[in-house]
């Protein structure tokens, strides 16, 4: 990626789901990690610790998905039917698939 970056095909390198220790790690190594994605909702806080305080240290910005919960705590899933049960891969419906 800093090869893509110094070509100027790539403007920025961020990371997702990447643990403070990994980060801090890649960081150490002169990686120039501009965002950090991590799943942190009025459920989740685990980012809130680690991670929020490594990025304000090394100035890489925290951006946060799932901040709903998925849509968990919303009213998306009110009076909606119990959802279905499918099959990851339709083409193995049906098959005993156990080891």
């Amino acid at each position: 990626m800093q090869t893509l970056q110094a070509e100027g095909l790539v403007r920025h390198i961020g990371v997702t789901d990447m643990p403070a220790t990994d980060l801090a790690a890649i960081l150490d190594a002169g990686v120039p990690i501009t965002t950090a994605q991590a799943q942190y909702s009025l459920l989740d806080h685990r980012p809130q610790t680690k991670l929020a305080a490594l990025c304000r240290k090394r100035n890489v910005k925290l951006v946060a998905y799932g901040v709903l919960a998925g849509g968990f705590i919303s009213d998306v899933w009110l009076h909606q039917p119990e959802p279905t049960v499918r099959p990851a891969f339709p083409v193995h419906a049906g098959e005993d698939r156990s080891v």
